[in-house]
């Protein structure tokens, strides 16, 4: 058991990232599957409800779980930067190769979101870690 708790200790800031990652995905691959199976929406709508659901749940978990930063008066930075540094380059960047990936290698699309929302969280932990919720 001190193994288990040494290795928590050690690694709990990417274990809360992958927790609070995993979440947000849930959020965001959840509604875009509702929309466009029950709601009838195009699979990019859909993409774009999708990531700004996952987007708001990721940044408050990242925020007071994973970095641990229950600072208020910085929030509404820290949100812009989120907005600025993450969610503008994400979406585009999700937008477009959900684009490429149905359209084009004809992934389903379910399956296209999951493989780019990996690449996004790896990319989005060093900028949350350095540039959004860094303390210095």
């Amino acid at each position: 058991m001190d193994y288990l708790r040494e290795f928590y200790l050690r690694y709990r800031q990417i274990i809360s990232y992958i927790f609070s990652g995993g979440v947000a995905a849930t959020v965001d691959v959840g509604v875009l599957y509702l929309l466009t199976e029950f709601a009838g929406l195009w699979y990019l709508a859909s993409t774009i409800v999708g990531f700004m659901c996952g987007l708001a749940v990721s940044f408050t978990l990242q925020k007071f779980i994973t970095f641990r930063d229950h600072r208020m008066d910085v929030l509404a930075t820290q949100a812009l930067k989120s907005f600025v540094y993450l969610s503008a380059i994400n979406f585009i960047a999700n937008v477009a190769l959900m684009y490429l990936f149905v359209d084009v290698f004809h992934v389903w699309y379910l399956l296209a979101r999951i493989l780019i929302g990996i690449m996004a969280a790896i990319a989005s932990y060093l900028v949350y870690k350095k540039m959004i919720f860094n303390q210095y």
